[in-house]
């Protein structure tokens, strides 16, 4: 069976009290396990600031693999996957730019892939610029 809401309805009832949240947009985040040399990449890192920016993360285990100058790479993925609503926007835009970045700099990453209901996004090296501009922009906005 199939309900039908109203937004007011999602967010409370009569009495005021919250009954459901619409989280209307989503994120996913796939981390490598490992960097290139094998070194652990802080997956808790990257899960607890997706926590604190969305209120929530849910991870699964995947498998990745690519194809590169010829030859074929694979790793062992967690896909972080957060959902959130239209006011979460900026700040969850901007905590997913600042892993993004962790893991171009610190993971050692060539590319970064998430995946939005628009599609799949894949970040590299030469996006970093951008990425930090966005950042600062966000952060003067805030001040």
């Amino acid at each position: 069976m199939v309900y039908l809401h109203s937004d007011k309805e999602l967010n409370k009832n009569k009495k005021g009290i919250q009954k459901m949240q619409l989280l209307n947009n989503k994120l996913t985040l796939y981390v490598p396990t490992e960097d290139n040399d094998g070194k652990a990449i802080d997956i808790e890192y990257i899960e607890s600031n997706l926590i604190n920016t969305a209120g929530g993360c849910t991870v699964f285990d995947a498998h990745g693999d690519w194809l590169s100058d010829g030859k074929i790479y694979s790793d062992q993925i967690k896909a972080m996957q957060v959902n959130y609503t239209d006011s979460d926007m900026q700040a969850v835009k901007m905590v997913m730019n600042k892993m993004i970045l962790y893991l171009l700099k610190e993971g050692g990453q060539e590319a970064v892939s998430v995946e939005s209901y628009n599609g799949l996004m894949i970040y590299n090296q030469q996006d970093a610029k951008a990425l930090k501009q966005e950042i600062k922009q966000a952060n003067v906005r805030t001040l």
